[in-house]
C-alpha cells in the first residue's frame, strides 16, 4: 500500500471545492424529471437550455477540471521533489568525484615522484611513460612509444623467466618480481616491478599497467652482504684451522725444548760426552728459535692489519742486507749439501731508501722458503736494478715446485699449498703473506713463477727512493756468471766495557750477564730501577756521581719498585749521558716509541738475541767511548 504524502494532501484539499461542486451539479442534472425523462430516451437527444443545464454542464467541466488539476498538481509536485532529490544526489556525485580526482592525482604526482610508470596495450606495446621511467632508461618518451619492453631486455634473465611472467598476466594474475634492465646507454639497472592487467568491458584484458621501483642499490648492497659473509665464514674456517694449525706449531718445538732440556739435564748429573749433550743443546736452541719465528709473524701480522706498522726510509745498502742473509742460512744449506749462490747482475746502486730491517725481513723468509722446499740442488739469489725505480731480488730453487692454481693462493694469511704441505715442512702460513704487504709498503710487490717439480722463483721489487743510482759511493758491479762470496760473520767483543744491567728476572740476570761476561764486558746488576738509580747518584743531593756513570745502561722495563720508563726519565734529568738501551717483551711500536719518549737510545726485543745484544752494546759503547774522550 502507498502511504501519501503531505504533499499529496495539500493538493487534494484544494481540488475538492472544485470537485465536490461538480458531483453536486451532475447529482441533479441527473435525479431531475424532466432529465431523468429524458435520459431515459436518450442523451444524444435532450438539448439543455437554460440556468440549469448551464449550471449543470459548469458543474460537470469544474469538476472534471478540478480531478485534472489535482492530479497534474499531485504530479508537478512529486517531479519537483525528485528532482530536488536528484540534485542533491548528483552534488554529492560531484563531490565523491572531485574528491576521487584529487586522490588520482595525488597518487599519480606520488608515483610519478616515486615509481617508474608504464601502460601497454593488449599486445604490449608501450602506450604512456612517466618522466621516472624516461630518467631512469635514458629514453625519450617518443623513443618507448609503440615500442614493446624488449628495447630495456638485459639479456640476464632466462626465456623461462618471461614466460612465467606471461602464463600469470595471461590468468589475469598479477605479477611481482625483480628485473634487471638495460638503459639507452648500455648500462644495467635493477627494478622490483609490478604488472597488472586491466580488464575492459568484455572481461578481456586490454592494457597492462606496470608500476616499478630502481633497487639497483639494494641488489648492489644485498650482493656485497652475501660477499662479505662469505668471505667471513672462508676467514673464519682458515683462521680456525690456523689456530689448530697454531697449535702444533707452538706444541712441537716446546715438546723438543723441554724434552731435550731434560735429556741435557740426565747428561750432565750422568757425566754423559759432551758432545751429545751439545747436540741436545743445539736441537733445544733450534726449536726455541723457531718458536720465536712463529711469535714474531704473528706479532707482525697483528700490526699489519691493524696499521701500525710503518716502514722507515733511511739510506741502506741493498749489497750489505743480502751479504748478512746469505751469510745467515750459508750453515743450514751446507747441512743439508745445497748450493747457496749470490749473483749481483750489472750495476746497482751503493744505497738505496728504504728500511733495512723490512727489507733483510722479506730476505730472510724468501731464502728460508727456499731452502725449506728444496731437498737437492741449490738457491740463488738474483740482484739487479728492474727499472729507474725499482731494485729487483729474484730467489730462484730447484724445489718442489707449485701447481698454477696455487700462485694466488700462497699470498693469503694461513695458507700453503695444501695441509700435507704444512705437515711435511711445517711453517705458519703467514711469511708470504707478510712479506708481500711489507714489499708493498717498501714501495715494490713479490710476484712468483714456478713449475711444479722442477722450482720456484719469487722476484721483490723495493722503490730505489731518492738515493738512487746517483749516491755518493762506490758502485758494486760483479758480472752474470760471476757469484759474490759470502763473508764469514766476524764475533764481536766488549772487553774493557761496563754494562749496568737493570732486571728483575733472576733467569734473564744469568742470562744476559752471562752473555755480556763471555764477550768481555764487566757487569754490575740491579734489581730494579730504584736500586740502579741509588747508585748513581750521591745519597746527600740526589746529584749524579758521574754524568757516565758507565759505557752501556741496560734496563728492563717492567720492574717492581721503579720501572725502566721513570729510571730512564729520572737519569736524564739528572743530566746523565751514558747510551740507555731498553729490553722489552713487547715488540710493538707503541713500546718502541715510548722508550725513546723515555730517553732511550735504543732498544732490543726478548728473548734476546746474543749476536743483537753484543752488537748494540759495543756500537753505544764506542760511541759513548768516543763522546768521552772528545
Amino acid at each position: 500500500m502507498i502511504e501519501p504524502t503531505p504533499g499529496d494532501v495539500h493538493i487534494t484539499r484544494r481540488g475538492l471545492p472544485w470537485v465536490i461542486s461538480g458531483l453536486v451539479a451532475f447529482s441533479v442534472w441527473f435525479l431531475s424529471p424532466p432529465l431523468g425523462a429524458a435520459r431515459a430516451e436518450g442523451v444524444g437527444d435532450l438539448e439543455l437550455d437554460g440556468p440549469v443545464e448551464a449550471l449543470i454542464l459548469g458543474g460537470l467541466a469544474a469538476a472534471v477540471a478540478g480531478l485534472f488539476a489535482t492530479v497534474l498538481l499531485r504530479s508537478a509536485q512529486r517531479a519537483s521533489e525528485r528532482a530536488d532529490s536528484l540534485a542533491q544526489q548528483l552534488r554529492k556525485c560531484s563531490e565523491s568525484a572531485n574528491e576521487a580526482s584529487r586522490d588520482v592525482s595525488a597518487l599519480r604526482r606520488a608515483l610519478d615522484d616515486h615509481a617508474i610508470v608504464s601502460i601497454t596495450d593488449r599486445a604490449g606495446r608501450i602506450i604512456e611513460v612517466n618522466a621516472a621511467f624516461c630518467r631512469i632508461s635514458g629514453y625519450d618518451a617518443n623513443e618507448l612509444r609503440g615500442q614493446d619492453h624488449r628495447i630495456l631486455n638485459s639479456g640476464f634473465h632466462a626465456s623461462t623467466f618471461w614466460r612465467h611472467v606471461w602464463q600469470e598476466l595471461g590468468a589475469g594474475r598479477p605479477w611481482r618480481g625483480e628485473v634487471c634492465n638495460k638503459r639507452k646507454d648500455g648500462t644495467l639497472y635493477w627494478v622490483d616491478s609490478t604488472i597488472i592487467p586491466v580488464a575492459g568491458i568484455d572481461g578481456e584484458t586490454e592494457r597492462y599497467v606496470s608500476i616499478r621501483f630502481e633497487i639497483t642499490r639494494l641488489k648492489e648492497a644485498r650482493a656485497a652482504l652475501v660477499d662479505a659473509r662469505r668471505r667471513a665464514e672462508v676467514a673464519s674456517e682458515a683462521k680456525s684451522a690456523f689456530l689448530a694449525h697454531m697449535s702444533h706449531e707452538v706444541r712441537t718445538p716446546l715438546t723438543a725444548i723441554i724434552g731435550f732440556t731434560d735429556l741435557v739435564l740426565s747428561g750432565l748429573e750422568q757425566a754423559e760426552p759432551t758432545e751429545r749433550i751439545a747436540r741436545h743443546a743445539g736441537i733445544i736452541k733450534r726449536n726455541g728459535e723457531h718458536l720465536l719465528d712463529v711469535v714474531n709473524e704473528i706479532l707482525d701480522l697483528a700490526k699489519i692489519e691493524a696499521g701500525k706498522l710503518v716502514a722507515e726510509r733511511v739510506a741502506t745498502s741493498p749489497r750489505r742486507i743480502v751479504e748478512e742473509v746469505m751469510a745467515t742460512f750459508q750453515p743450514r744449506a751446507a747441512a743439508r749439501g745445497l748450493g747457496l749462490e749470490l749473483a749481483v747482475v750489472g750495476e746497482i746502486p751503493p744505497l738505496i731508501a728504504t728500511d733495512a730491517l723490512r727489507l733483510r725481513q722479506i730476505l730472510i723468509n724468501l731464502v728460508g722458503n727456499a731452502l725449506k722446499f728444496t731437498e737437492r740442488g741449490q738457491v740463488r739469489l738474483e740482484v739487479r736494478v728492474a727499472s729507474t725505480e725499482h731494485l729487483s731480488f729474484t730467489v730462484e730453487d730447484t724445489g718442489i715446485g707449485l701447481p698454477a692454481a696455487a700462485l694466488d693462493r700462497i699470498f693469503e694469511p694461513f695458507e700453503q699449498e695444501d695441509s700435507s704441505t704444512t705437515r711435511r715442512f711445517g711453517g705458519t702460513g703467514l711469511g708470504l703473506q707478510i712479506s708481500r704487504r711489507l714489499a708493498r709498503m717498501l714501495g715494490g710487490d713479490i710476484t712468483v713463477t714456478s713449475e711444479q717439480g722442477v722450482g720456484s722463483a719469487f722476484t721483490l721489487t723495493v722503490s730505489i727512493g731518492a738515493l738512487g743510482l746517483h749516491a755518493e759511493a762506490d758502485r758494486v758491479a760483479v758480472s752474470d756468471d760471476r757469484s759474490v762470496q759470502v763473508p764469514a760473520p766476524t764475533v764481536t767483543r766488549l772487553d774493557g766495557m761496563h754494562i749496568m744491567l737493570a732486571e728483575d728476572g733472576p733467569d734473564n740476570v744469568l742470562l744476559i750477564g752471562g752473555l755480556l761476561e763471555k764477550a768481555g764486558a764487566r757487569v754490575s746488576v740491579f734489581d730494579n730501577g730504584r736500586l740502579l738509580l741509588d747508585a748513581v747518584t750521591a745519597p746527600d743531593g740526589g746529584a749524579l756521581i758521574s754524568a757516565r756513570p758507565a759505557d752501556v745502561i741496560l734496563t728492563d722495563i717492567q720492574m717492581p719498585e721503579l720501572d725502566g720508563y721513570a729510571m730512564t726519565q729520572a737519569l736524564r734529568v739528572l743530566g746523565c749521558q751514558t747510551p740507555i738501551l731498553a729490553i722489552t717483551a713487547h715488540g710493538m711500536l707503541e713500546v718502541e716509541r715510548r722508550c725513546r719518549e723515555s730517553g732511550c737510545d735504543d732498544y732490543l726485543v726478548k728473548p734476546i738475541d746474543r749476536s743483537k745484544l753484543i752488537d748494540a752494546c759495543a756500537t753505544w759503547g764506542r760511541r759513548e767511548r768516543a763522546a768521552s774522550a772528545a
